[in-house]
Formats: structure tokens, C-alpha cells, sequence
């Protein structure tokens, strides 16, 4: 399952609609970035070894083999980024009056499906320095399978805590709204984000054990087991979806998500 068809039909229903695409040159925030990566190079300490590299994409020039870019409330572009350790960064903008629950796009590729057993996520990412979250949540990085997702949120449904956490929604009704469930920082508070600065997150699962581990810049801030969404669904897709919020309000000021170096790892 992948959005490519719906999603490119709502795209040209909403070409030429909206504000002007936001300029990022002066929301960089600190220029003193990571050191340029080398050809071969990831930024992932964390990376088993054991698993194979399916795909490690350096956000910089044109988009990596096997990824596709779908437009939604705009269109997410890939743009020269000097402060960044792959020399570029995919960004997606938000104009102000971006309205919650939407994505500026979705930037995907495959996934394993139910073949896999583990599965490791790591990206390199940042927010503009005017960077302000939804008072319930952004979406970022989901796994998504047959109706379920899968994946790191900032922030869960209602928490209104400004962490990155472990988030899922299910195809079975759960006790939160809107059937989402989060998982706990449980080993250690994820470190404090700072807009304008890039920060590396770690995701491993593995379905047999329903295990699943978040690392934030090397720090271990959660590890959860018998994780039932794990266990059961099936990691067709991956996606870079950015939605921002739920539940009301609008973007107020214009920001930018930005995005270095992808890699996705499974045997």
C-alpha cells in the first residue's frame, strides 16, 4: 500500500492553491553542523550490524533510487544545506495558515512487508530555529501497513509533551483517542531539542519479540517488548510524512522540517 494515487490526485486538486512557498535561507539556525560524511559513511552508532542496508539516503542533489516525493499541501524539495552532514537536506515547508492534520507531502519508499523480522530506522534531522510543534503532535517517520502506522511522533495524542516518542495507530481500536498509542521514554528523558540544530534518532523493532528501542543522539530513551502492533502488522511502506497536529489550529508562523540522511536496515 502506498499513497502515490490518492495523493497525486489531491496534489492537482490543490495545485496553485495557498500561500507562497516558504524560504528557509534564514531559518537555519547555527551554522556549525556535523562533519561532512564520507562516501560510505552513516551517522548510526546504533545500527546492528547483523541487519542489511536497504537503503541510505543522503538527502543532497537529486532523490536517491527507490524514493518517490508526493505532493500534498505543497511539495518537499531537496536543496543544497552546507551545516548539514550530508551537504543537503530534504525540507518540508510550512507557509503559515498550514492547517493541522496535513502534510506538505509524503516522501516514501518500500518496506519489507511481513518477510522481515527486525528492523532498524535511523535519520538525522532538524527543525527551523522558529520551530513551534502542535500542542498534540507531529507525525514524522512511520512504518505503514494495511491501515496501521508505526513510528516516532513528537509528542503523542494529547500528551502535549514535546518529546520524541514511540507511537502507533492501529487497525483495532485501542483506549486512546482516535485508536493511537504511545509508548513511554522509559530508560531516559529524550535530551532536549533545539530548533535550528540537527539531532539524530535511532528506531529498532523486531516482530518475534514485539521489541522496539528509540535512541535520541546516542542516548537509549526507550525500550518497550510484547508490543502488540509490532507483532502483527506488516511493514509495507516506509514514509517521511511530517503531518502536523491534529484536533485544530493552524501553523502561525512559517517553519521548515528538515531532513539529512535516511537509512533503513532489515533481515
Amino acid at each position: 500500500m502506498h499513497p502515490a494515487p490518492f495523493l497525486i490526485l489531491l496534489a492537482a486538486a490543490l495545485s496553485g492553491c495557498g500561500p507562497a512557498p516558504v524560504q528557509s535561507a534564514d531559518m537555519m539556525g547555527p551554522g556549525n553542523g556535523p562533519a561532512l560524511l564520507t562516501p560510505g559513511q552513516n551517522s548510526f552508532t546504533n545500527l546492528p550490524p547483523e541487519l542489511t542496508v536497504r537503503t541510505h539516503a543522503r538527502w543532497a542533489g537529486s532523490v536517491p533510487s527507490g524514493w518517490n516525493i508526493t505532493p500534498r499541501r505543497g511539495t518537499p524539495v531537496i536543496v543544497a544545506d552546507p551545516s548539514s552532514p550530508t551537504g543537503g537536506a530534504l525540507e518540508f515547508r510550512y507557509p503559515a495558515g498550514h492547517p493541522d492534520g496535513h502534510e506538505v507531502g509524503v516522501v516514501w519508499t518500500g518496506g519489507p512487508g511481513a518477510r522481515a523480522d527486525e528492523m532498524f530506522l535511523g535519520v538525522v534531522m532538524r527543525y527551523s530555529s522558529n520551530w513551534t510543534s502542535h500542542n498534540n503532535e507531529v507525525k514524522l517517520h512511520l512504518w505503514a501497513g494495511e491501515g496501521s502506522w508505526f513510528g516516532i511522533f513528537d509528542g503523542c495524542w494529547n500528551d502535549r509533551v514535546p518529546q520524541w516518542k514511540i507511537a502507533s495507530r492501529a487497525l483495532n481500536p485501542v483506549p486512546r483517542p482516535n485508536n493511537e498509542n504511545c509508548w513511554t521514554n522509559n530508560k531516559a528523558n529524550s535530551p532536549t531539542y533545539t530548533p535550528g540544530e540537527w539531532v539524530k534518532q535511532e528506531l529498532y523493532v523486531r516482530r518475534s519479540t514485539g521489541t522496539v528501542m528509540l535512541w535520541v543522539d546516542g542516548t537509549l530513551v526507550a525500550e518497550h517488548h510484547n508490543v502488540a502492533p509490532v507483532r502483527t502488522m506488516s511493514f509495507v511502506e516506509f514514509q517521511h510524512a511530517g503531518t502536523w497536529g491534529g484536533g485544530g489550529g493552524n501553523v502561525l508562523q512559517a517553519q521548515v522540517w528538515s531532513v539529512a540522511e535516511t537509512l533503513l536496515a532489515w533481515r
